[in-house]
């Protein structure tokens, strides 16, 4: 029982701490199984989405605030989760983080592009 209640007093923390509204682009306790491309993973404490930096910097300042570490992670192709999960924050860019430019033989990425639309687009 004390575990839980640690959990929801270090959630409560970075809900009290955030600034931003993520809406449906943060969870709680999420399945990391439902990121992995193996389907393996406990939870995590707290799943965000951030669509910009702005979004970003107050994800990683109320994580701060809230003693919780922060793990990027991409679409999770190869990632090996823990099946007993993550209490901190996993953080997988979106927004405008998700596309790529090419020009001149030269390609920029952002973070959470998706390597296969980068491969057709060439």
């Amino acid at each position: 029982m004390l575990h839980i209640q640690h959990k929801s007093k270090r959630r409560s923390e970075f809900e009290s701490q955030l600034r931003s509204d993520l809406g449906e682009r943060i969870r709680y306790d999420e399945p990391l199984s439902k990121h992995s491309s193996l389907r393996i993973g406990g939870p995590a404490l707290i799943w965000v989405e951030p669509q910009d930096v702005a979004e970003l910097m107050d994800v990683v300042a109320a994580a701060t605030a809230s003693g919780l570490s922060v793990y990027p992670t991409g679409l999770g192709s190869n990632s090996l989760f823990p099946d007993e999960g993550i209490e901190g924050v996993m953080v997988r860019p979106r927004g405008r983080w998700s596309g790529w430019t090419a020009s001149q033989g030269i390609a920029e990425l952002g973070g959470g592009a998706v390597n296969a639309h980068l491969v057709r687009g060439c």
